[in-house]
């Protein structure tokens, strides 16, 4: 049984999944929420209605190791927030619900250290290694992925911790004009033509054949991959760019 009270303690699990509520978990997420939990057979286990579902309940996850902070204790829950992962929902991290079988007590929580020699190339290089991940809302592991958790945790491999979501990514980092784009930069991308709010981010992946392309986790039913900038879907949405390595 868990020993885990109020105040730092680290994910204990290969990966917990962040929830919004414990009321969040349906049926199917059993292997999500099990003391042991199967990321894999959960994914696996969901059609594509399942997977969309996800936007209501879930955040984020967080792999073993990862520094958490538990505000509040109830039942088999613990509400935490989570410092490697920077949001505007919470100035101490990510908020939001894991099972406490999930965490174990440590005596502080350690800052990530930034790796001083990654550049634009070696992070692309990382993001390559994730082509063909299914999309999955708030995943952040090979098992699935959304679209702002591929830019965090391809930083996060090279040790820089970058904001969770989008929208905060796409207010943090180095400006970056549209015209000066490097491989490995963020690309943003918001709705009314690029004027209202960030919806998606992807990667900056260089030219093909004189063509700007992105490496990016599209949405439900699709997979990471390489797609021209020129796509109708997303130039006109283009607004914003940012860089996160030294």
């Amino acid at each position: 049984m868990s020993s885990v009270s109020t105040g730092p303690a680290a994910v204990a699990v290969a990966l917990t999944t962040l929830w919004r509520a414990p009321e969040a978990v349906r049926p199917i997420d059993a292997p999500a929420v099990a003391d042991e939990p199967d990321v894999t057979a959960w994914v696996a286990a969901m059609d594509y209605d399942a997977r969309l579902d996800l936007l209501q309940r879930v955040d984020s996850q967080a792999p073993a190791g990862e520094p958490v902070r538990v505000e509040e204790i109830t039942g088999a829950w613990a509400r935490v927030v989570l410092p490697w992962q920077p949001s505007r929902k919470d100035p101490q991290g990510y908020p939001g619900w894991v099972p406490v079988a999930h965490l174990r007590p440590v005596d502080e929580t350690d800052a990530a250290k930034p790796a001083s020699s990654v550049n634009g190339a070696d992070i692309l290089t990382t993001a390559r290694g994730l082509v063909g991940t299914e999309y999955v809302w708030g995943g952040l592991s090979d098992a699935g992925i959304d679209c702002s958790g591929f830019a965090h945790l391809t930083h996060r491999r090279h040790g820089l911790v970058i904001p969770r979501d989008a929208s905060d990514q796409a207010r943090a980092g180095q400006e970056v004009p549209l015209d000066q784009l490097e491989p490995g930069d963020l690309v943003f991308f918001a709705f009314e033509n690029g004027a209202g709010a960030i919806h998606h981010v992807g990667f900056y992946a260089g030219e093909e054949n004189g063509e700007p392309m992105m490496l990016h986790a599209p949405r439900t039913g699709r997979k990471v991959e390489y797609l021209p900038l020129s796509e109708p879907a997303y130039a006109t949405e283009l607004c914003a760019a940012r860089r996160y390595h030294p």
